[in-house]
């Protein structure tokens, strides 16, 4: 069985083992550097996973970067929170 399976509205299908094996190597990577864009990474993965706080919680941690703000949003849409959806939607604004 390949490890992708392409569906016909052109999404793409990971298994479950393989994001977390890059969680894992996302945490080694945190072990060995202080690159903090490497939390946003992990906080996508974690949202792949539908873990949507602890998603929240690393994306919170990385740097201010248009992809944080993005995946920031889509918590907020997830988890109904108004106000932060109102507030990353500005930011969404002006970063376009």
């Amino acid at each position: 069985m390949a490890s992708l399976l392409l569906l016909p509205h052109g999404r793409v299908q990971v298994p479950v083992s393989s994001i977390r094996k890059s969680i894992n190597i996302y945490d080694e990577l945190l072990r060995k550097t202080e690159d903090k864009d490497y939390h946003i990474y992990k906080a996508c993965c974690y949202y792949a996973l539908c873990l949507y706080d602890d998603a929240r919680r690393e994306a919170l941690k990385g740097s201010e970067t248009p992809l944080q703000t993005r995946l920031l949003f889509h918590l907020a849409h997830k988890k109904n929170d108004e106000k932060n959806l109102m507030h990353y939607h500005q930011k969404l604004d002006e970063s376009a």
